[in-house]
């Protein structure tokens, strides 16, 4: 530290910090004293307070006995004392709080607070006796316990009374005074807004003997209405008796938008809201046809006339006692005639008659029967009479369909389209289902397509209840099914497994009946049962392109077969192969073929009940052989043209015959002629040319003849 000579010598001057002469750390001025820090004044001592500009914090503060207990009218500005006990703090009359801190203190107990105004920064318990504390944070002061003040008790700023919601505040005050509160221009209460407390006023008539004014005299059950801006009359016209309200004259009503009228009944489940519209007739006997009540439906129109457009009247149809009945009208104006009846419910007859064309778009529901052109003769659920055989007894349509089902008076059905050509008549397109059927197990059982064509799932009988087969024809007599092409259509039976077709008969339009396999590789076979075993006879084989016969046949006509190059195969059980063949080859020459390696061709016939060889074609040995075997024929002729025997030869005798039938004995060729030519002259080589015995040559000099192998004479020739 160091003395401030600036401001005179050291018994008149200020004490500063040595480091930072600036900063002054104790001024001494005329009566007062001034602590600084940073510069800035923090206590001030001078001869009527002490005044603090930051909290003064001290384990206890003491009074002239030691504690602090009270604080004098005479050091509080308002003269109002404070008492703190154990438990509470007591201030009577008024206290203002406020300054820079200004107080007194003596070993750290509060004794007075002496100065014009004061702030308490806190008090703790141990500074307070009985140990309850006051803490004092900015602009709030906690007290923890209760406070008494036998004075008035003033708060600057805004109170909270209560922080819990378990708080309750009690005022005993006799009178409450809200000297802020505006007054309303009658009474004025208070009242809670939703948000604050409000003032609002009361008219006088809250205060006077009735709150509505009412002219007459008021009767029971009578319902009120106004007559003036605050005054009601009662009218016999309009009562009410807790269950039912009735109106005498004329009842209308005016709603600028949707109009409604409730009429409820709470009283059990089977009476509901109830409009009475009574006809007393002045306490009269009623009469058929008298008019009971009704609704008029009116509205202005384009020229601003009042118009009924609808109404609704109920009448008297019998005033009979216990056999009483009514009915009610529906009128609709049309066209501008008012009052064109529409409908009626009458029960005199227990019906709904319509007297117009009748439109329901939603679902009608009749519990009973329903008669149209008559009443219900036959008691049916729907009765419907043409008005003639010749008219439409009843049309379905839909959007999309001009005709679902029609019903003619003749008795005709037209669905799907107006063709009645029959009783029952379907139209439909091509690959519509025309008439379908299902069943539990079968679905569909039976259809019938617009193109014709008919499915069945089970078997079909032509004259019998009980089918035993896919088709199944019986008839009376003689059966006959008939597939009818037309004159120009062919006729077809035709045959197919898994929509494939593999086979037909057809009759075609010039008349020839086919029988077709059309499977690739499939024959077609025909087949009988001799002797009670499945058989087959024939067979067209189109591996072979033949028609085999797997047992003898016998034709007892004439057989054609027609093609380019027809023929008739052989084949045998050990090969199913065509073993021969006869047939016309394709220069339309008759050819009998045996296609076994080194077999023949063998022509045999009955001579007197042995069947005998007459001709074969060798082919082990590529000849042609007669008379071959044992039961060969024996003997061989060529006929000509005049010559029944021209060659003839005689098997038994080892003969030949040239025009003779009975060579001589002895000789081996006879020829009845008178010449025989070897046409080609040839001279042997030499007499020891090759040739056989009896071999004969001719020159134009010699006749050769050779008598031994390699040995030929010759005889000279010359003429005469």
């Amino acid at each position: 530290m160091a003395y401030n000579t600036k401001k005179g010598t050291q018994h008149t001057g200020d004490i500063q910090f040595e480091g930072d002469p600036l900063e002054t750390q104790i001024d001494f001025e005329n009566d007062s004293i001034t602590l600084k820090t940073g510069g800035e004044a923090r206590l001030v001592t001078n001869n009527s307070h002490i005044s603090a500009s930051v909290n003064i914090s001290g384990s206890n503060f003491y009074g002239s006995s030691g504690e602090f207990v009270t604080l004098k009218a005479s050091s509080i500005i308002g003269g109002s004392p404070l008492d703190i006990s154990a438990s509470s703090v007591t201030i009577t009359g008024s206290i203002t709080l406020s300054g820079s801190g200004i107080m007194s203190a003596s070993s750290g107990h509060f004794t007075s607070v002496s100065a014009s105004s004061a702030t308490i920064s806190a008090l703790t318990a141990s500074a307070i006796s009985g140990g309850s504390p006051i803490t004092i944070s900015g602009d709030t002061i906690t007290l923890i316990g209760p406070v008494t003040a036998n004075g008035n008790l003033s708060v600057q700023g805004n109170s909270t009374l209560g922080n819990a919601s378990g708080d309750s505040i009690t005022l005993n005050g006799a009178t409450i005074d809200i000297p802020n509160v505006a007054a309303g221009t009658d009474n004025t209460v208070v009242v809670y807004n939703g948000n604050t407390l409000v003032t609002d006023e009361i008219g006088p008539k809250v205060w006077a003997g009735k709150l509505v004014d009412y002219s007459g005299t008021p009767a029971t059950n009578q319902v009120t209405t106004w007559s003036g801006g605050d005054t009601t009359a009662g009218s016999s016209a309009l009562t009410f008796d807790g269950s039912a309200l009735r109106v005498v004259g004329a009842l209308s009503a005016s709603i600028a938008s949707n109009p409604v009228a409730a009429f409820t009944h709470t009283a059990n489940n089977s009476v509901g809201g109830i409009l009475e519209l009574i006809n007393s007739r002045n306490g009269n006997a009623g009469q058929a046809d008298d008019f009971c009540g009704g609704l008029a439906f009116k509205s202005r129109d384009s020229t601003s006339t009042p118009t009924q457009y609808s109404k609704i009247t109920t009448k008297i149809g019998s005033p009979t006692n216990t056999s009483e009945s009514g009915y009610m009208i529906f009128e609709v104006t049309t066209s501008g005639t008012v009052g064109a009846e529409y409908f009626r419910l009458d029960g005199r007859t227990n019906a709904i008659t319509a007297s117009k064309d009748t439109l329901v778009n939603a679902n009608l529901q009749v519990s009973n029967h329903v008669a149209i052109g008559e009443s219900n003769l036959a008691n049916a659920a729907l009765y419907v009479k043409a008005h003639s055989d010749n008219s439409v007894v009843a049309t379905f349509k839909s959007p999309s369909n001009d005709t679902i089902m029609a019903i003619t008076g003749s008795g005709r059905v037209a669905i799907g389209g107006v063709y009645v050509d029959g009783i029952l008549n379907i139209s439909g397109s091509d690959n519509d289902k025309l008439i379908t059927a299902k069943s539990n197990t079968a679905n569909p059982a039976f259809y019938i397509s617009g193109s014709g064509d008919a499915f069945f799932s089970g078997n079909v009988g032509i004259g019998t209840l009980t089918p035993a087969y896919d088709l199944h024809v019986n008839g009376p007599g003689v059966t006959v099914a008939t597939i009818d092409g037309g004159t120009s259509s062919d006729a077809y039976l035709k045959f197919a497994t898994g929509g494939l077709e593999k086979s037909f008969i057809k009759l075609g339009s010039g008349g020839n009946l086919i029988v077709a396999n059309d499977a690739t590789g499939g024959d077609l076979i025909l087949q009988a049962k001799p002797g009670g075993a499945q058989t087959e006879f024939l067979r067209l084989d189109s591996s072979l392109s033949a028609l085999t016969a797997s047992v003898p046949t016998q034709l007892s006509g004439n057989a054609t077969i027609k093609t380019i190059s027809p023929h008739l195969h052989f084949s045998s059980s050990v090969h199913d192969a065509a073993t021969a063949h006869i047939g016309l080859n394709i220069g339309h020459n008759l050819l009998i073929q045996n296609n076994m390696l080194n077999q023949h061709i063998v022509f045999k016939a009955n001579d007197g009940g042995n069947i005998k060889e007459g001709l074969r074609l060798n082919g082990q040995v590529p000849e042609v052989v007669v008379n071959e075997g044992a039961d060969s024929l024996t003997n061989f002729r060529v006929e000509s043209n005049n010559n029944q025997y021209m060659l003839y030869v005689s098997g038994a005798t080892n003969q030949v015959g040239i025009g003779v039938s009975d060579p001589a004995i002895g000789v081996t060729l006879d020829i009845s002629g008178s010449a025989m030519r070897l046409r080609n002259s040839s001279t042997p080589a030499s007499a020891g040319a090759p040739g056989v015995p009896g071999e004969i040559r001719w020159d134009a000099n010699y006749v050769y003849i050779c008598v031994g192998i390699d040995a030929w004479k010759r005889a000279a020739i010359a003429a005469w």
